[in-house]
């Protein structure tokens, strides 16, 4: 059933019904020259090349499988900002932030944020903690 199908429902006595529709936008004609346009001109701050150091330890969080993010666009992008300041790969970490779902597969992984990424840089899950009291 998609999100656009009509189904009639009866309400409680007392109970009213508000439909909220999310605010039109247009997209961006090419999100690969946005995402390092927006790097390059960062609002009230200096370049992530001009912040990162040599000797800077980053973990970069991306979504995983279920979530619909332009990863793919957006991490190698950062990664080159990163490799303009000389941060080594070893000294940076991708983290797919699964919250509560499964741990993610290589496969998902490389599908996210490309092979050329996942081979270069160590990219790990998100781990749960589970509290007892």
């Amino acid at each position: 059933m998609s999100v656009k199908d009509r189904h009639a429902v009866r309400l409680p006595t007392g109970w009213s019904l508000t439909t909220l529709e999310p605010n039109r936008s247009i997209p961006l004609p090419d999100l690969h020259r946005a995402t390092e346009a927006a790097l390059a001109e960062p609002l009230q701050s200096q370049r992530l090349r001009n912040l990162a150091t040599p000797d800077a330890r980053v973990c970069i969080v991306f979504t995983d499988a279920t979530r619909a993010c332009p990863d793919h666009i957006l991490v190698p992008a950062i990664l080159n900002e990163l490799q303009a300041a000389d941060v080594p790969a070893e000294n940076i970490t991708l983290l797919c932030a699964t919250g509560l779902h499964r741990p993610s597969t290589r496969d998902e992984k490389i599908a996210k944020l490309g092979q050329a990424v996942i081979g270069r840089y160590r990219a790990i899950d998100h781990v749960r903690i589970t509290v007892s009291c």
